[in-house]
Parts: structure tokens; C-alpha cells; sequence
């Protein structure tokens, strides 16, 4: 059974509710967008990722929960304590998925846009900054932020009234466009369909450490920051694809929903 989220039923947002903030987040996103790009001038892109990240699109969904369910607030966003079986599956789907993302996904971003300008643009963004500051504004923020808003927030308000399948594939959908890349696209919805399935099976939490393994991965192995380890798996996908297709298939299992049994962590 999935873990207990801390999510009464009595504590879900209604579809309404969920779309209305998700729609207030995307607004706010385009009305700040000459403050972001002032932060980003006078600091950093990544400076404004985090900021944005931080107050729109984790902080809109956090104070609307704050103030509909006050002390109820992470009950209403699915957060709770997992199995640790689970965690151990999204630490090893995090850890494989981004590998089998870039070798069967990214290629068709790419064919879609007709080059990888966009990808070369974030690698150039992220090769001269702190490795620390890219962790945190590429990974630990965003994992935590976008989890809150298309798991925590849309995914369970919409399952009662389209079912688990079907939330899960339009919370994929929007975490897809939201990215606004084309590139993206294709690789952001497959991996939305993943973390939509490992908030179902567990809880929000359990995507949140998916996400963020995912990124972290993805960060430190496909800028040229660890070129020598990069060029070894880009070289030999006939070698790496299998293992990480297992590693990955192992996590699926321990995420898995099982019959409860007495005892179980």
C-alpha cells in the first residue's frame, strides 16, 4: 500500500483550487520576469532560478496550504514520512533515469528543435559557478519547489476525478510545458511520469529525492566538469544502458506498492 503521506482525504485541494494556484504561479512567473531578469543581470541566472523557484513556484503553492489548512499544511501537500525501501527506489531510479532520459529522450528534444543550442546554453550557465550554487539552484530547490506544486498540489486533487492514471499523465504534461522547452519537452514528460508514479506509490517526499538524485546526476555528469567519466558514458551506451536500465528497474520494484504487513517499514 503507499506510504501514509499525512493526506487525509478530507485534506486534498479540489481540482479548482489546484488549477487556480498553478495558474497563479504561471502568471506571477510572467509578471516577474523583468524582476528576474534584473537579479539575473546584476547577479546571476542561477541566482534568479533559485529566487524564482523559491517564491513562486514552491512558495504560492506552501502559503496557499498555509492558509487553507494552517498547522495541516504539509498534510495537504502529501508530505510524510516514507518506507525506506521506497527511498532506496528513488534513490536508485533518480541515480539511472537520467541516464536512460539523455540516451532514448533527449535525442528526439533535439530532433524536435533541430540542434541542442539550449542544452549547450545550460551546460555554458553552470561550468563556471560554484558546483555547490549549481546543486542547490538546479537541484536541491527545484526538487523540492516543483515536487510541491505538480505532486504535492495538482497530482492528488486531481486523482479522485480522473483517476490515478490519468492525473498522473496530465501532472506530467504540465511539469513538461511548465519547463518552457522544446528541447525539454519530451525528456521533462517522460521523467514527470516517473515521479508522478513515485508519489503515488509513496509520497511526495519519495519524488523529491528522485528529483533531486536526478538532477544532481545529471549535473555533475553531463557538464565538463567530470569529462573524463562523461566521455565514457556517452562513448559506450551499449555498455551503461543495461545496468542502468536494471538499476532503474530495481528501483521500480522497491517503489511498488505491496500488501501491508505488520511491522513493515
Amino acid at each position: 500500500m503507499p506510504d501514509r503521506a499525512a493526506t487525509p482525504a478530507t485534506s486534498h485541494f479540489s481540482p479548482l483550487q489546484a488549477l487556480a494556484v498553478f495558474a497563479v504561479v504561471v502568471l506571477l512567473l510572467a509578471a516577474a520576469s523583468l524582476p528576474l531578469a534584473w537579479l539575473r543581470d546584476q547577479f546571476s541566472a542561477l541566482s534568479a532560478i533559485a529566487a524564482g523557484q523559491l517564491l513562486l513556484i514552491g512558495g504560492i503553492p506552501l502559503s496557499f496550504a498555509a492558509l487553507r489548512y494552517g498547522r495541516g499544511w504539509a498534510a495537504a501537500l502529501g508530505l510524510g514520512r516514507p518506507k525506506r525501501r521506497r527511498l532506496l527506489g528513488a534513490v536508485l531510479c533518480g541515480a539511472s533515469f537520467w541516464y536512460l532520459n539523455g540516451l532514448f529522450f533527449v535525442p528526439i528534444g533535439e530532433e524536435l528543435v533541430g540542434g541542442s543550442e539550449a542544452l549547450e546554453e545550460l551546460e555554458a550557465m553552470v561550468s563556471t559557478a560554484p558546483l555547490v550554487w549549481v546543486l542547490v539552484t538546479l537541484a536541491v530547490i527545484p526538487a523540492a519547489a516543483e515536487e510541491i506544486l505538480f505532486r504535492g498540489l495538482l497530482l492528488p486533487a486531481l486523482r479522485p476525478g480522473i483517476g490515478t492514471a490519468l492525473a498522473v499523465l496530465v501532472s506530467a504534461a504540465l511539469f513538461s510545458f511548465f519547463h518552457f522547452s522544446r528541447i525539454q519537452l519530451v525528456p521533462t514528460f517522460a521523467f514527470g511520469l516517473l515521479l508522478g508514479y513515485a508519489s503515488v506509490q509513496g509520497n511526495v517526499v519519495v519524488s523529491m529525492l528522485m528529483h533531486l538524485i536526478n538532477n544532481t546526476a545529471a549535473l555533475l555528469l553531463s557538464t565538463s566538469r567530470l569529462d573524463t567519466l562523461n566521455e565514457l558514458l556517452s562513448d559506450h551506451p551499449g555498455w551503461v544502458g543495461p545496468p542502468a536500465a536494471l538499476i532503474c528497474l530495481t528501483g521500480l520494484t522497491l517503489l511498488h506498492s505491496q500488501p501491508h504487513r505488520q511491522g513493515e517499514n
